[in-house]
């Protein structure tokens, strides 16, 4: 099925056929094939990229990145292992930002923003095509009245009314940034700012910027260079004539879809039966593939894949 018939199809199973949901139904396929892919990754997915250490404790990879599989330091030809919370046992020297050869990285969750702003400014905006749309910015802002008071931060969300390729600015001080979204696709990006510094690009077809950070226990020297294996987000459904990719179950995004029309008309026992269908339908490909398919489900390549120090890809040598 096409988005159009995923659509309609997700709508009758709700019991709300109805073109102004059209918008958010697609919504909530996408969101659906984004669960599947960190799920049950077609290989089309799977990437392996090279990326390089600006001399700082973390990194920030590209919106494309949804899940990580693996790090290797391609600069120092080793791998480089997956760590939770870091061990107490650890030598006091990893700590307080030490400088060494990577050791450990572990996953630091998403951030808004691709670039941290180093001071508290104002945030503006402008699309890179004509059109009309809302953008949301929530995080702290700064009180300068109140320097020095328990209120000198203080949580906001400020709305920013865009109505064309002019530059739009926030009212408030951001010292932190938490989200940053809009309400629908629009014709173009948002490429969002700090002073002068880019600090995130808001695509078209998304509805909030997010990018995957990833932290070190100790701090690489610049320019080390990484190789990462990552699982990529799934290409957006915009029109109704798109295709999901065949590796995806079209059955799963219209019953995850109708769960959530069900869930924001407040019909909560309904939307439940819905959502454990399509948890069932994930539950079972997930199984399958990782019982007979050939793929590693394991965090880290094989053993064997570190044989040769002079690697590019995995599986081949340079």
């Amino acid at each position: 099925m096409n988005l159009g018939n995923l659509i309609t199809e997700a709508q009758r199973l709700a019991g709300r056929v109805d073109a102004d949901w059209k918008s958010r139904t697609r919504r909530w396929l996408n969101e659906a094939q984004t669960q599947w892919a960190m799920e049950v990754p077609w290989l089309t997915l799977e990437r392996v990229e090279s990326f390089v250490t600006d001399g700082t404790s973390e990194l920030i990879l590209p919106s494309r990145v949804l899940t990580i599989r693996w790090v290797g330091d391609k600069t120092n030809q080793r791998p480089v292992d997956a760590g939770g919370a870091w061990d107490r046992e650890y030598p006091s020297s990893y700590f307080g930002n030490t400088s060494g050869t990577l050791l450990f990285w572990r996953d630091k969750g998403i951030t808004p923003l691709a670039r941290i702003p180093t001071t508290t400014d104002r945030i503006w905006l402008q699309t890179t095509a004509s059109d009309t749309f809302n953008v949301g910015i929530s995080g702290l802002a700064v009180d300068t009245a109140a320097s020095g008071t328990p209120d000198y931060f203080y949580e906001v969300s400020e709305q920013i009314v865009v109505i064309n390729e002019s530059a739009y600015t926030s009212t408030h001080d951001f010292y932190q940034i938490d989200a940053i979204g809009k309400d629908d696709f629009t014709n173009g990006d948002i490429l969002i700012y700090s002073g002068n510094n880019q600090i995130a690009r808001l695509l078209a077809n998304e509805y909030k910027t997010a990018y995957r950070r990833i932290e070190w226990l100790k701090i690489p020297p610049a320019n080390t260079e990484l190789r990462i294996a990552y699982i990529a987000r799934p290409a957006t459904l915009v029109s109704d004539y798109q295709i999901p990719h065949p590796a995806v179950d079209t059955e799963y995004l219209t019953w995850y879809a109708a769960s959530m029309i069900l869930t924001a008309m407040n019909q909560e026992d309904n939307a439940a039966i819905k959502r454990m269908r399509a948890d069932e339908i994930l539950r079972r490909r997930a199984v399958k593939e990782r019982s007979h398919g050939d793929r590693d489900w394991r965090a880290y390549p094989e053993p064997s894949y570190w044989g040769s120090e002079d690697f590019d890809v995995v599986g081949e040598e340079r």
